[in-house]
């Protein structure tokens, strides 16, 4: 069993304060859509270029980008864990964003599903070895009163703990980190990634995940969480601030790159209540199957809407 206990030091009671006054600037911030759409953008990439990162991979953040404005018929592994992902990114975003019902353990499995297409059979296996510390973090979150940023560390750093997170080192415990912060609103509207900064000093990350093992309590770790995110929170109402004082309005299609044609899909699907087929696309544009699927492929990779289901029963709604 794990042992949920930390000290409140005052590093992190500064830091949680600070990130508070960054959060509210963040939110309060007018922005366009095109610019708050293209740092979700760049958080997407961030969140994948991470996941990869701490598995070891040496993908650059060039075939990231590559990889999702092109999507590929025939992916290598890279290019399938890449994917799977951002797909498990979209469900977390889609499903999770201000979602008040309590996280389950058949929600962590069915993320990892979504993320580990690859290993289904030994994750679901390794989720079932690791049920119950699951079911301890689970309750802890669900009872206690604990910022959010506190308990995105503390899944982050118990999740790697247990045998389905050691596993998945780079994917299931930096998901979970990010559906928290979305279900708490501290994702800022999905603008906001902490792996960055967990990457750009691996060796002090490392140890300090080492530390809850060697001193038998997440202070260490949940400090080094807390600065790391007290950066990124910094960066980002940075980025936002000096967006905003340039005046600068792109169009998406500027921003994108999109044709006419999508600038209307994306309108089509600002009714909160409207869905996007590819027989809708072909008939309200009269345009072939085959260019109705590219232009809907386009901008699903593109995160500015979701598909839902699979095959010929898919659909899209707007981001």
């Amino acid at each position: 069993m794990i042992a949920i206990s930390y000290t409140l030091t005052p590093t992190i009671q500064d830091y949680l304060l600070d990130i508070d006054k960054f959060r509210r600037s963040i939110l309060i911030t007018p922005l366009p859509l095109p610019t708050e759409q293209k740092l979700r953008w760049q958080a997407t990439k961030e969140h994948i270029y991470g996941s990869l990162q701490l598995q070891g991979s040496s993908i650059t953040k060039s075939q990231i980008n590559n990889l999702l404005l092109h999507p590929v018929k025939h992916p290598t592994a890279w290019e399938t864990d890449a994917l799977a992902y951002k797909n498990a990114l979209d469900i977390v975003r889609a499903d999770w964003t201000a979602n008040p019902k309590p996280l389950q353990p058949s929600h962590i499995g069915a993320l990892s599903l979504i993320a580990l297409p690859h290993a289904a059979r030994q994750s679901m296996h390794l989720l079932k070895e690791s049920e119950a510390d699951i079911k301890q973090l689970l309750s802890y979150a669900g009872s206690q009163k604990d910022h959010p940023l506190m308990l995105a560390g503390m899944f982050y750093g118990q999740l790697i703990q247990t045998e389905i997170g050691g596993f998945t080192h780079g994917i299931l415990p930096p998901l979970m980190t990010t559906v928290i912060l979305a279900k708490y609103g501290y994702d800022c509207r999905g603008m906001l990634a902490l792996e960055p900064q967990w990457i750009a000093s691996m060796e002090a990350h490392n140890h300090a995940i080492k530390s809850i093992r060697t001193h038998g309590n997440l202070t260490a770790w949940l400090e080094h969480f807390i600065i790391a995110a007290h950066t990124s929170y910094d960066l980002l109402y940075t980025q936002i601030r000096d967006a905003a004082n340039t005046g600068l309005t792109p169009s998406s299609a500027q921003t994108w790159n999109l044709n006419s044609r999508e600038e209307s899909i994306l309108r089509y699907l600002e009714n909160p209540a409207a869905k996007a087929t590819n027989k809708v696309v072909q008939h309200l544009f009269r345009v072939s199957q085959v260019t109705a699927s590219r232009d809907l492929s386009h901008l699903a990779s593109l995160g500015l809407i979701f598909s839902h289901g699979k095959g010929r029963s898919v659909y899209y709604t707007g981001a």
